[in-house]
């Protein structure tokens, strides 16, 4: 269902409109101009969404969705203003989550504080893609934590101030070699 662009007023009691909505599966609502607490209202009218896509929408923070968004497997937030990874952890709490795109934001940096080096996170166990293209990525650290993803298998980074630290060739092989389980990084296997 793409409701982009569209600024929709919602009923005061959106669970009388659960069953109308039960089979929805993708949500786009890009461009809606809805705060984060207003996007987690609107989806709770669709129980089942697997993909959510909230891109151009100014968000500047995001938390914990709770209990909703349980069934999410992509979570698509695209060209906003988020600049904290701690925001961002807090969505772990969607459990099936495996693809997660940040692209055209403003995060610098990337931790997993509750695993060492060389251990896995307990965070976005599922987790398989990230997509962080033009952020503000600049520590090589940051490409070392995500080494204790679990599942994580594709990378893109393009845009960020490390790409600059090296040729694009090189930087590519470094990531390679500092993230273990990488089968995709910058879309070439």
């Amino acid at each position: 269902l793409n409701a982009s662009d569209n600024r929709l007023e919602m009923p005061t009691d959106v669970t009388e409109l659960c069953d109308s909505f039960s089979n929805v599966k993708v949500l786009k609502l890009n461009r809606v101009h809805y705060s984060w607490q207003q996007l987690l209202e609107c989806c709770k009218v669709f129980p089942c969404l697997e993909q959510l896509h909230v891109c151009f929408n100014n968000l500047s923070s995001v938390h914990s969705p709770g209990s909703q968004l349980q069934n999410l497997v992509l979570l698509n937030l695209e060209s906003n203003c988020l600049e904290s990874w701690d925001q961002i952890l807090q969505l772990d709490i969607c459990p099936r989550l495996e693809s997660l795109i940040l692209n055209d934001n403003k995060i610098s940096s990337i931790t997993f504080p509750d695993a060492s080096l060389g251990s896995k996170t307990k965070f976005f166990s599922n987790l398989k893609h990230i997509y962080i293209n033009n952020n503000r990525i600049s520590q090589w650290s940051c490409i070392n934590e995500l080494n204790k993803l679990k599942s994580f298998e594709d990378l893109q980074i393009h845009g960020n101030p490390i790409q600059e630290t090296a040729s694009p060739e090189t930087v590519r092989q470094l990531i390679i070699a500092k993230v273990a389980n990488l089968k995709k990084c910058q879309r070439t296997e």
